[in-house]
């Protein structure tokens, strides 16, 4: 809850915010962006209510500028202290486009998924049966489809969007199935198979992700063919006869941040499809910091 000092401080703001001396506007853009996400439910409440249109575009701007640095603040403070954790890398992201997300709600929604999927698990499984009966769970049992349109939605990126609609991409389905297989302790890793993500199961869950190579490597799956297996040598086949692998790593597993990464940049590209190129180059932006942040 906000307090009722810092609450007469963002009204005084407001009050300022449609001041047609620039000096004045600036000094209050600064001081909101000091403030940061907690203006945000009343710059909301003033957007909603007025009815000039210069000043709800300050304040949409604002809001959209406050959004965009507490995105990058916590995908600092992610790659910092917890960058395995690939559910907060994705929530961060779904956070860009989704400032007021529920986060508590998908956690749980998450849970209850990973609950649903424990629930038919038991140590006498192999690899290949603990993978059928995810694949059921997810695409028979809560019937997850994929997203078939000839041009993308984009709003099938993003996690809440695919909780709530049951519809997902290629990036989507693998780090949801990566999330997933994270908590329920499996031994699954996502790789860039040609720049498409999909899923291998390793045969030691201890061994770090940069540390994995070819022959720890049992088999490959693709989330977005409904968690199909691939075992390794028909993947490289494939792959050998479409294109030519343009490095042998390509197989290999990567780090939660790279397949975030290629999200945002999907994400971008599907925008930019659907003519929403103002929301493509914000995301191109962010997938810029993010990338420069992730490689220090």
């Amino acid at each position: 809850m906000i307090k009722d000092t810092l609450r007469n401080e963002i009204n005084a703001l407001l009050d300022l915010l449609d001041d047609p001396d620039s000096s004045v506007y600036e000094s209050v853009y600064k001081r909101f962006m000091q403030i940061g996400p907690a203006t945000s439910e009343i710059l909301e409440d003033a957007l909603s209510m007025s009815l000039d249109d210069g000043y709800q575009k300050r304040i949409e701007y604002i809001l959209d500028d406050i959004s965009k640095n507490h995105a990058l603040n916590l995908s600092e403070n992610w790659l910092q202290n917890n960058p395995d954790d690939i559910l907060e890398g994705y929530l961060i992201f779904t956070r860009y486009q989704y400032p007021n997300l529920n986060t508590e709600e998908i956690i749980n929604q998450v849970e209850a998924l990973r609950i649903n999927i424990w629930m038919e698990l038991n140590e006498n499984l192999t690899a290949l049966e603990t993978v059928r009966i995810i694949n059921h769970i997810l695409f028979k049992v809560h019937r997850f489809e994929k997203d078939t349109a000839e041009i993308s939605n984009p709003k099938y990126n993003y996690l809440n969007q695919v909780l709530q609609s049951k519809i997902y991409t290629h990036c989507s389905i693998a780090l949801l199935y990566l999330i997933l297989t994270k908590k329920l302790e499996l031994p699954i890793k996502g790789v860039l198979y040609k720049g498409s993500p999909i899923l291998c199961y390793v045969n030691d869950i201890n061994k770090k992700t940069e540390e994995i190579v070819y022959k720890d490597v049992l088999f490959y799956i693709d989330p977005y063919n409904f968690g199909n297996v691939i075992p390794k040598d028909i993947l490289k086949e494939i792959g050998s006869t479409i294109l030519p692998l343009n490095n042998p790593k390509e197989m290999l597993p990567v780090v939660p941040s790279e397949l975030i990464l290629k999200t945002i940049y999907s994400t971008a590209l599907s925008e930019k499809e659907n003519d929403n190129h103002k929301k493509s180059e914000d995301l191109m932006y962010f997938h810029s910091l993010l990338k420069t942040m992730s490689e220090k």
